[in-house]
């Protein structure tokens, strides 16, 4: 551990070889928060912007036919991913998949 002493300003030099590490740059945004008396501090890394045209095939269907994303329904997907890949390890479904099942009451 290195101890670095806070300016006036209350700025702190980060140690070159932290720096380095965790690739942190002039611009570089970090996150404090304060954890009983300890700062902690984490690198706030912004999502790099995409285009739609970047997503384009990362979902493909190979069922035939057209389909309408109206009639896509998410619990049986998920049951049927369940199936194929953790029934054997599991024995069944998990408890979350039948949260998917309950009607939800949404309040304006």
């Amino acid at each position: 551990m290195q101890t670095m002493t806070v300016s006036e300003k209350g700025e702190v030099v980060i140690p070159v070889q932290i720096r380095r590490q965790l690739g942190i740059a002039p611009g570089c945004q970090l996150d404090f928060s304060l954890e009983g008396q300890v700062i902690r501090v984490a690198v706030n890394r912004p999502m790099v912007p995409t285009t739609p045209q970047e997503g384009f095939g990362m979902l493909v269907c190979k069922e035939p036919g057209q389909r309408r994303l109206a009639d896509f329904d998410v619990a049986k997907a998920m049951r049927e991913a369940f199936a194929a890949t953790n029934a054997a390890q599991w024995g069944s479904e998990p408890d979350f998949v039948e949260v998917l099942h309950a009607p939800v009451m949404l309040s304006s």
